[in-house]
């Protein structure tokens, strides 16, 4: 049996009672003081857990060395490209700022995958985070209370204004947040004991579906990652897995095609001709995202180590066509936003912010880790889980950062975690 870098440790009362605390006030979102928030005070208490099994470790040679095998070593791995890569190009306090955000998921991730909490726990933890948001949802709805997503009012886009933002600042966040209470309850359920008849299939899902119709007001594209997770849980019942595994992967990939049209294209207002959609020009996110792409690539040295998100800002009105920009605004009614379009915006697409903050060496190394845990968790233990969370955080990747959210680091150590500890008890 191969040993893992979990030990004694990770199942420390105090240590599992941290976990608990962090998952319970997350969904919560209080503010402390930009960008800290009260679930953020337990970082420490996670270093110092991480600290701990690292001593109690220090006597067993095989206990490093796993830290040393793929997958894990992919993010280490990250991280030193990435502080090489900010020591390169340090320019101020926004690079060390971003070093910062990676180590801390990284410490996430450490911390969660090596702590193990009950299935049945976070299967009712799950249940409980869906039903509260299910309940906000229903009141917002019931006394007009529902936010308005501002910017998109007066817009080709108007129709869609009105979204569930929960506790978070941004309606994307809560479809990305949607995730973590959704992997929680199927760990709970997903797998374990027989195998679940046709027609409990359907009323599972039926069940699922009421759940979810939140995250359909919140009218993110995140929604993939969790309908992807439902994907993968949907095979683990099927007997003949492997069929099944195909066609929910290819209806995942269909589904993002569709989601990514309307990243790359105005869409809206729909035509009445083929192809049915308006492409007048390309999208909104892509203005920026051209301007990202030509500051990655605008040199070799800015590939193997990026700019840095201080330079960044320096370098990112200087490569805005304006007029482009009005053009691609026009479609969306939106030429009030010209000038901050000119000045900085995010890219909204992982791959280029990793990208043109750490370099493409980093990038690789951080997409490798992701994909290793998806195949290594398939190969060892069948786990769908955890290949189909990971397909839809590829996906969702393309029109969104979601390297800085803590939900999705402790989702996939959650998922990671249980499947490497059944590959452990069935060794």
């Amino acid at each position: 049996m191969t040993t893992s870098p979990d030990n004694a440790a990770g199942k420390s009362p105090a240590f599992v009672g941290a976990a608990w605390l962090f998952l319970l006030l997350l969904p919560l979102n209080i503010p402390l003081r930009a960008p800290l928030f009260l679930h953020d005070l337990l970082g420490p208490v996670f270093m110092g857990a991480l600290a701990v099994r690292g001593l109690l470790a220090a006597s067993k040679r095989e206990g490093w060395r796993s830290y040393l095998r793929s997958p894990f070593v992919l993010l280490p791995t990250f991280l030193v490209l990435a502080v090489l890569a900010t020591l390169a190009h340090l320019h101020g306090f926004r690079d060390v700022y971003e070093l910062g955000i990676v180590c801390y998921m990284a410490v996430l991730f450490a911390f969660f995958v090596g702590t193990p909490l009950k299935r049945r726990h976070l299967a009712w933890y799950g249940l409980f985070v869906l039903g509260v948001m299910w309940g906000t949802a229903l009141w917002q709805m019931l006394s007009g209370a529902m936010r308005s997503y501002g910017i998109y009012e007066q817009t080709t886009l108007g129709f869609i204004a009105r979204r569930f933002f929960f506790t978070f600042e941004h309606p994307n966040l809560v479809g990305s947040f949607y995730v973590l209470p959704v992997a929680c309850l199927l760990i709970g359920v997903a797998g374990r004991g027989r195998r679940l008849r046709w027609g409990e299939l359907v009323l599972g899902l039926l069940a699922m579906a009421v759940l979810l119709l939140p995250l359909g007001l919140t009218i993110s594209k995140h929604m993939l990652l969790s309908a992807a997770l439902i994907a993968g849980a949907v095979v683990v019942e099927r007997e003949h897995a492997t069929g099944w595994r195909w066609f929910w992967l290819v209806a995942v990939l269909g589904t993002f095609a569709v989601f990514y049209l309307t990243v790359l294209f105005p869409f809206f207002p729909l035509q009445a001709s083929f192809p049915f959609f308006n492409h007048a020009t390309w999208g909104m996110y892509t203005t920026h995202q051209a301007i990202y792409w030509r500051i990655l690539t605008k040199d070799a040295w800015a590939m193997l180590a990026g700019v840095g998100p201080e330079a960044l800002r320096d370098l990112y009105p200087t490569m805005a066509d304006g007029e482009y920009i009005r053009s691609v605004l026009t479609q969306y009614q939106q030429t009030e936003l010209t000038e901050s379009f000119c000045t900085y915006m995010d890219s909204h697409n992982e791959y280029l912010n990793t990208g043109t903050s750490f370099g493409l060496p980093a990038l690789v190394a951080l997409l490798g880790f992701w994909i290793s845990q998806a195949v290594v968790s398939f190969r060892r233990n069948r786990d769908e889980l955890v290949l189909f969370f990971v397909v839809g955080l590829l996906c969702c990747c393309f029109w969104d950062d979601l390297v800085s959210k803590r939900w999705i680091w402790v989702t996939l150590a959650l998922l990671v975690g249980n499947a490497r500890r059944d590959h452990e008890e069935a060794a």
